[in-house]
């Protein structure tokens, strides 16, 4: 169970996200009920719970909100159990890519990002630097990129994973985790996760 501060931080973030956003009010007793534990850096989530950091303090309400919603379409978006078999480090950040792109452009669009824009160019040491719109108030960095849009998380990590692959593993790393990248290692595989993508789905189907 995470402590009382981060409790309070998240409850009133969750709150604004949920007056901010209609499809997300949908969400509202999932979110109002799911188990809160204490964590590393700002935020994460192995599907079932969410993990709390203190880092998570940083950020205002408008940028809270954000880093619910970025954790509970990990949820949507089952991004726990597609990891299994991929590299989790690369697997992250495409996922990342995905979510940030889909919120800022579709979902919560009046709910600024919550840090500087970093793209894959530069996550490939292609680029230094973007012209993307920093947001006010930015904290640290998060992963977004337009041009990746409407890519699939998969499609993004084979590209990752094939530059990966090229270059070697710790090349990739070129601006990942120079300022904080919001989100970074947020998908947690855990135990429950080892049932694999076809019995989860298995499940799901036993129960329409």
């Amino acid at each position: 169970m995470t402590d009382e501060y981060r409790r309070r931080l998240y409850n009133d973030a969750v709150a604004y996200l949920i007056s901010n956003s209609n499809s997300f009010a949908s969400f509202a007793d999932f979110l109002y009920t799911v188990t809160l534990e204490d964590g590393p850096g700002v935020a994460a989530t192995d599907g079932k719970k969410f993990y709390i950091g203190l880092e998570f303090g940083r950020f205002n309400t408008a940028q809270r909100a954000f880093i619910i919603a970025h954790e509970i379409n990990h949820i949507v978006l089952r991004h726990p159990w597609r990891g299994l078999g991929k590299d989790h480090y690369l697997w992250n950040i495409a996922a990342d890519f995905v979510i940030n792109d889909v919120l800022h452009m579709r979902e919560i669009p009046n709910i600024p990002l919550p840090g500087k824009p970093i793209t894959i160019a530069e996550i490939l040491g292609k680029a230094e630097g973007n012209d993307l719109e920093v947001p006010p108030n930015a904290v640290g960095r998060i992963l977004y990129d337009p041009s990746l849009e409407p890519l699939p998380a998969d499609e993004i990590y084979k590209m990752l994973d094939a530059e990966a692959k090229k270059r070697g593993i710790r090349d990739i790393i070129i601006a990942y985790g120079k300022e904080g990248i919001i989100g970074g290692g947020d998908i947690i595989i855990s135990s429950h996760q080892q049932y694999g993508e076809d019995n989860i789905r298995r499940k799901e189907e036993d129960s329409e």
